[in-house]
């Protein structure tokens, strides 16, 4: 039926297996799973990523990532979170390389408001270019990997969607593609806005302090994390400037929390 492709034939199952771990389903859920029994793999069925979280799509092993949709397809994958369902490298550069367009995302000349921003973040459109980009530098195709990469970051600039943990990916993909540069100026992008989001956070009057609590702890998390990154891949400098930056804003915030 097309469904898998023939060099992936020895990844199918005998028969697909799940479970249903609630006490009742609603008709949306039994429609799904009668539209599975019925189809016989005869007609693609995809989900929406947001469905993912919504407890009640019960096959989430069996799934393979084709861009802003998830294909049902007979070979078990087992993941979860971010990385769920399987990735054909050669399907999701197809369509997030040539097909996808973005509607003039990148043009500086288009106002892009916070509504259509939060658009692009609920799609979860970096982590799908952030994905294809690892499992084409899993299989050692580096060049593609980094031609994803630099087209992410062509699409959705920092000038017009500020760089976040969203872009976090990216730097390991560029490291182990061998672009240091390249992983480095998104380090440095990531720290300078993150830095500034804290400083942001801490200015504000103390009553606010439980409603920016989690998005404070997310941003001083991406600094760890760029700090852990840089050490890894023995970029000192770096290291050292963005942890310095880190233990001094740790400071001020023992000295301003003890006075």
């Amino acid at each position: 039926s097309g469904t898998v492709k023939p060099e992936d034939a020895d990844k199918i199952v005998d028969r697909i297996e799940f479970s249903i771990n609630k006490s009742y389903i609603v008709k949306s859920e039994m429609a799904v799973l009668n539209m599975i029994a019925a189809n016989n793999w005869e007609r693609p069925i995809y989900i929406d990523h947001s469905l993912l979280y919504a407890n009640s799509i019960f096959f989430l092993d069996y799934l393979q990532l084709e861009g802003l949709a998830y294909r049902f397809v007979p070979i078990e994958t087992k993941g979860g979170g971010m990385n769920r369902g399987r990735i054909d490298a050669d399907i999701l550069y197809e369509n997030v390389m040539k097909k996808f367009v973005w509607g003039n995302v990148n043009d500086p000349d288009i106002y892009l408001d916070e509504y259509n921003k939060k658009a692009v973040n609920i799609i979860q459109a970096r982590y799908m270019f952030a994905r294809l980009a690892q499992a084409l530098v899993d299989k050692g195709d580096n060049k593609r990997a980094v031609e994803v990469l630099d087209k992410m970051l062509e699409i959705f600039p920092n000038g017009k969607m500020p760089l976040t943990y969203d872009s976090f990916p990216a730097v390991e993909i560029y490291y182990r593609a061998g672009e240091i540069e390249k992983a480095n100026n998104v380090i440095k992008v990531l720290a300078k806005n993150s830095f500034e989001m804290l400083e942001y956070y801490i200015s504000l009057p103390d009553r606010f302090a439980a409603a920016i609590e989690e998005e404070q702890n997310r941003e001083m998390s991406l600094i760890n994390n760029l700090v852990v990154i840089t050490n890894r891949y023995k970029q000192d400098a770096l290291n050292k400037e963005i942890d310095g930056k880190l233990n001094i804003l740790i400071k001020g915030l023992e000295k301003e929390m003890g006075s």
